[in-house]
């Protein structure tokens, strides 16, 4: 994929050939004056993604599938079917995970509804996590290895080899989301990703901004953040300050991508 400003005519090569897919993300504060660009990609591009006010008139190659369920155990029961069918089809499917209050639901459906009828065999899955605080071992918990364990691993058959998440407790920066790349890229690359959202608009611990990082950083936490992190430690200030976080060029890079959201509250970030 390419991050396209305004020099087109550099890409013209990558434009013909091809055996390889072409992406284009558009975006920034002015985007709505890139109409132009967009119409001339429309032709070429396997996928254009568009952020601001052009997002609303139709500038898509795919159309996301937007499935609205009755309540947030619908919701989840939906978002399970989809992860199963996805396993059911790839045994050895590579599956990106989420953590958070949303997912709960879609784990506990994988699980209660599909694992333990014995209609879903995860022997041969690999999971990459998208984010892990610094500074909280697996161990901890309130670290999200231990959230996936509790609420997923714990109660299927993946194998412990298949599953990965950042390394929290790795001072180097640099070194970690170089390591957590590369991992991503030696399984062959995330077939499908879930996803949940913040109430301002962040996925992963990726706030809202007009340049996305592109692989998995070192991420500052807001203020909101820490905020509604909160309330799963016994104080504001036992809540982890930094992050590592999958970027959203390595999230955008999953071949499907499979975002539950839910409640009043996040109405406008979904919009």
């Amino acid at each position: 994929g390419f991050l396209v400003e305004n020099e087109v005519s550099k890409l013209e090569g990558a434009m013909s050939n091809p055996e390889h897919p072409l992406v284009v993300l558009i975006g920034g504060a002015k985007v709505e004056d890139k109409t132009p660009m967009i119409d001339q990609f429309l032709p070429v591009a396997d996928q254009i993604l568009v952020g601001g006010k052009i997002a609303a008139d139709g500038y898509a190659a795919t159309d996301p599938k937007i499935y609205v369920a009755e309540d947030y155990q619908g919701m989840s029961r939906k978002a399970a079917a989809i992860i199963a069918s996805h396993v059911i089809r790839k045994p050895d499917c590579v599956l990106g995970l989420a953590t958070g209050g949303t997912p709960v639901g879609t784990y506990k459906s994988l699980i209660e509804d599909w694992y333990k009828p014995g209609d879903l065999d995860f022997s041969q899955v690999r999971t990459v996590n998208l984010d892990e605080y610094v500074g909280l071992s697996p161990e901890h918990d309130q670290s999200y290895a231990y959230f996936m364990h509790h609420n997923l691993f714990d109660h299927i058959n993946i194998a412990p080899e298949n599953v990965h998440l950042p390394d929290g407790l790795d001072p180097d920066a640099e070194r970690q989301g170089k390591l957590y790349d590369d991992l991503i890229h030696s399984l062959g690359g995330v077939d499908m990703q879930l996803l949940g959202i913040g109430h301002d608009g962040h996925i992963g611990f990726n706030e809202p901004c007009d340049e996305f990082v592109n692989g998995t950083n070192h991420v500052k936490l807001t203020d909101s953040t820490i905020d509604a992190n909160q309330r799963f430690f016994e104080k504001r200030e036992d809540v982890p300050t930094h992050a590592y976080t999958m970027g959203i060029g390595s999230i955008m890079k999953a071949k499907r991508v499979l975002l539950v959201c839910n409640g009043a509250g996040k109405a406008q970030a979904v919009k």
